[in-house]
């Protein structure tokens, strides 16, 4: 049976907030299984591993991957039945997994399921804090036909469900031959996506409404609209090493009335090559999600 100390849960603002110094004797985790202390959190790591203190502290990436595998079934909730049509029938979670980060209109209509039976398995994995929908910013007032994202909220349970152990994310650039595809390159920059969008908005919390802005040749990936005031920020997310930044993105703030332009890169990648379309002029600021973490919880 699983114990209080592997369902902890932790989050990567706790540990920025507090100079990354939380080590499990923090966590009142028993010393029989796992040490006293540990190394302060990385986001890297939380990235590969998940937010589960078990799987997080582990001694390395196989041990995460093996505690992951090994209590997976009993995190995950209920299976409900479902009609053998359906691609979901077998494995919903893991189905769900593999189409993280995409529109939840699509996902219905590859799922094909009735749409109650669908509503009931989505919002059992929001209760659960299994996924989270990031909805499509509109005006202030108005409501949005266009779709909600879809992403898992642990990157260490979506890792496990797709297949993609923490020794092929820590050195990507070198994985075997059979991760070189872009449909691996697609999971690995959704997984990042999900992720710093997670991170971003549970550091945030009441603070902000976040939702995602698009439109016909493009998007921005995270708006946070601030309750208290007038500011917005645009966040843009990647994790390439190079990176066009299109002028439907200067559209898109100017619709929000971004405040604050950001493009958010990961910190191991390190900053990607730029490339901006022709006569763009907006200023945009360049973080890490560390920082981006750290002006969160400075606030507006």
């Amino acid at each position: 049976m699983l114990s209080d100390a592997d369902l902890r849960v932790i989050e990567a603002h706790h540990g920025i907030h507090r100079a990354n110094t939380l080590t499990l004797r923090d966590l009142t985790l028993d010393n029989n299984s796992m040490a006293a202390s540990a190394p302060p959190i990385e986001l890297e790591r939380m990235w590969h591993r998940g937010r589960l203190a078990r799987s997080l502290f582990a001694p390395d990436g196989p041990a995460s991957d093996r505690w992951r595998a090994d209590n997976v079934e009993d995190l995950l909730p209920f299976r409900p039945y479902l009609p053998t049509h359906s691609p979901l029938a077998t494995d919903p979670w893991r189905w769900i997994a593999n189409e993280n980060g995409l529109e939840e209109s699509g996902l219905f209509k590859r799922s094909l399921l009735q749409w109650e039976v669908f509503e009931r398995l989505r919002q059992t994995g929001e209760q659960q804090d299994l996924i989270f929908r990031l909805p499509a910013w509109s005006p202030p007032g108005e409501i949005t036909s266009r779709p909600s994202f879809l992403y898992m909220t642990d990157s260490g349970f979506l890792h496990h469900l797709i297949g993609l152990p923490e020794v092929v994310l820590n050195s990507w650039d070198s994985r075997p031959l059979h991760y070189r595809d872009s449909a691996w390159d697609g999971h690995r920059q959704r997984s990042w996506e999900g992720f710093a969008i997670s991170c971003l908005a549970r550091a945030a919390g009441v603070r902000t409404h976040a939702s995602y802005w698009t439109a016909a040749d493009g998007e921005i990936d995270l708006i946070l609209d601030w309750s208290s005031s007038s500011e917005c920020w645009a966040i843009e997310i990647t994790i390439g090493r190079n990176k066009k930044l299109k002028s439907v993105f200067e559209v898109g703030c100017g619709e929000v009335q971004a405040t604050r332009a950001i493009l958010l890169h990961n910190s191991v990648v390190g900053i990607p090559k730029i490339k901006w379309d022709r006569g763009m002029a907006r200023n945009v600021e360049i973080m890490t999600l560390e920082e981006a973490l750290l002006a969160i919880d400075a606030g507006p």
